[in-house]
């Protein structure tokens, strides 16, 4: 007999896979020690490209280690850093263009939820948590971007270590933390494992989807679709959407000039779900587009890297978890995506 699984062992799963957030509870592996060749294996891993630096870079995910990765010109290379964060997986990671470093934020490992703030600029992490302020409380898989019309990093919600989801606003700029929830107008629903992204073509921050919960009631995976510009959200209603998805990833295709969607995952649990080829979808002008091609699709997964990389004119992907009740397994194979079409990059990676 073949058993479905069912929306409920879905969710259950992966909660109970973020909540540790790693593969091993042995102590972080540094950036000295046995440096492999590529990323191993992950989900979760925090990735951004770094545009003072020239390349893309990753930092961590489910592999209980804190390896600092850059990708440039189609090749991974370990930076073997001598200092960096500790590991951690489902972070929020943003290049801040007003000031020249990528911020990363929170995330968890092996159960430990994070809320210290570190800059990583020139191949050198700084922790700054103590002059950043009062920061966000601790949280994974919240929303962050940077909002290059308004000049400073966006976060939004993220979960607590007790499954709960968030739903305050938080700015980042020249080095500090500021909560401006109350003064955003609107306010969406709390959520995390949501899309963020900016949108370049039409110059504000894009968010969409997650999966929610309040007091552990009124759970459900989210199809909506927010603007946030001038520090006010606005929800917005395209005729189509990509349908009710958390771990969703956005980034800005800057080469083609849209914001590219990939996958996430419903909550349905039906093998059916499995069986289709994974969404690839589009963001232009407020208009969701359907440009998923089966013949050339990655496999399911979710909670995957996704990063524009402008000096190679392509977007690059990495990992993620292709899961479902019965079995989970995290992935390390590279992809490309260029005018429509991805392409499976890891033979030579």
């Amino acid at each position: 007999m073949t058993v479905t699984p069912t929306a409920a062992a879905v969710v259950g799963l992966v909660l109970a896979l973020v909540l540790v957030s790693s593969v091993s509870n042995a102590a972080p592996v540094t950036g000295k020690s046995a440096a492999p060749v590529h990323p191993s294996n992950r989900w979760g891993p925090n990735m951004v490209y770094d545009a003072k630096d020239g390349y893309v870079l990753l930092f961590g995910g489910s592999t209980n280690q804190n390896y600092t990765w850059a990708f440039s010109d189609g090749k991974w290379t370990n930076l073997d850093l001598a200092v960096a964060p500790p590991s951690r997986a489902h972070g929020g990671i943003a290049y801040d263009a007003a000031d020249g470093y990528i911020v990363l934020f929170g995330g968890s490992n092996a159960g430990r939820f994070y809320n210290d703030t570190w800059e990583y600029a020139g191949g050198v992490w700084k922790n700054v948590s103590a002059s950043a302020g009062q920061a966000p409380s601790p949280r994974v898989a919240m929303g962050m971007a940077y909002d290059a019309a308004d000049g400073y990093i966006v976060l939004f919600g993220g979960m607590t270590k007790s499954h709960q989801t968030l739903n305050d606003t938080w700015k980042f700029a020249h080095g500090k933390w500021a909560n401006v929830t109350g003064t955003t107008g609107a306010t969406p629903l709390s959520r995390f494992a949501e899309g963020m992204a900016y949108d370049a073509a039409d110059d504000y921050v894009l968010m969409y989807g997650g999966w929610t919960a309040t007091k552990g009631q009124n759970e459900r995976t989210l199809d909506d679709t927010w603007e946030f510009s001038g520090g006010l959200w606005k929800l917005v209603s395209p005729t189509t959407n990509p349908g009710p998805r958390w771990f969703v990833d956005l980034t800005y295709d800057s080469t083609d000039g849209y914001i590219l969607f990939f996958e996430g995952i419903n909550d349905s649990g039906v093998k059916s779900y499995w069986n289709t080829p994974p969404y690839t979808w589009t963001y232009l002008h407020g208009v969701w587009t359907n440009v998923t091609n089966a013949s050339d699709a990655p496999s399911h997964r979710f909670a995957e890297g996704l990063a524009d990389d402008p000096a190679d004119h392509y977007v690059v992907m990495f990992g993620g978890l292709n899961s479902t009740a019965v079995v989970a397994h995290a992935l390390s194979d590279t992809w490309t995506y260029k005018s429509g079409v991805w392409t499976n990059i890891t033979k030579t990676a």
